[in-house]
């Protein structure tokens, strides 16, 4: 089983006592888009990724200095985004760095797929920036990533990723049976509804439960109970669970 999550924007840099890094396995289409963006100016990172001038500054300086080596942050620890603050990974023991390193695999623009203990260091591209020419991100890296993630035969896939990186793997799976999304919703008024910022969390939550509990299988899935979600039977289907919880009264959307 693999789980795969989407990228965060914000990046930060953390240290791992101990750890031993690895170098991610796409290093030389990833140094192709580096090159790219070396190239670009700050008006062009402006416009390509919709950046303010200090971000596109700061982006611009970050490509000039890009490199590969083991001196980076381990990429579970260098996103910063909501579903990273509660997957937790500063808490893992060895063991539970061992299963992640196994089972979970991070989707990203720039470096295809990372595993959680492969260095890098802070950059900003997402699959919808447009920044080559001709193609898409999601053309340049076509099916790369769903072989990469699948070269053990390890299904389930496990889909906690957002639909702008989950997409890059599903277009190519060869049967449905290969993935089983996980969607997560809250309770407003009787009815079920997606809420951006709860289903990033939950994202997060279930991957480091996940982790945890060393799950092995699709069935164990349904048993994921973090933060009140439970398993809807009559919402989920084969392909997708779809876990809810009562959402507390003080969180209006």
């Amino acid at each position: 089983m693999k789980m795969i999550l989407s990228p965060a924007k914000n990046l930060r840099t953390f240290e791992l006592p101990g750890a031993v890094t690895s170098l991610p396995v796409f290093e030389a289409k990833t140094a192709e888009l580096a090159d790219i963006l070396k190239a670009m100016t700050e008006d062009d990172f402006k416009a390509a990724m919709q950046l303010s001038d200090q971000l596109a500054a700061l982006n611009r300086d970050r490509f000039a200095a890009f490199r590969f080596d083991t001196d980076g942050t381990p990429a579970l620890l260098a996103y910063d985004g909501q579903q990273y603050k509660a997957l937790a990974a500063e808490t893992f023991t060895p063991e539970d760095w061992q299963y992640a390193n196994a089972h979970l695999r991070i989707l990203d623009a720039l470096y295809g797929v990372l595993k959680p203990l492969d260095s890098i260091y802070p950059y900003r591209l997402e699959m919808k920036n447009k920044i080559l020419k001709e193609q898409s991100l999601y053309a340049f890296w076509g099916d790369l990533l769903y072989r990469e993630i699948t070269e053990e035969d390890d299904f389930p896939i496990v889909n906690l990723a957002s639909g702008e990186y989950g997409k890059a793997v599903e277009k190519h799976l060869k049967s449905p049976d290969e993935m089983i999304t996980c969607t997560f919703k809250v309770m407003k008024n009787g009815e079920p509804k997606t809420h951006s910022t709860q289903s990033k969390q939950a994202r997060g939550l279930m991957a480091g439960w996940i982790i945890r509990n060393r799950a092995e299988s699709a069935e164990a899935l349904r048993d994921f109970d973090g933060d009140g979600y439970h398993l809807d039977e009559v919402l989920s289907s084969d392909s997708e669970l779809v876990f809810v919880k009562d959402l507390p009264t003080q969180v209006i959307f």
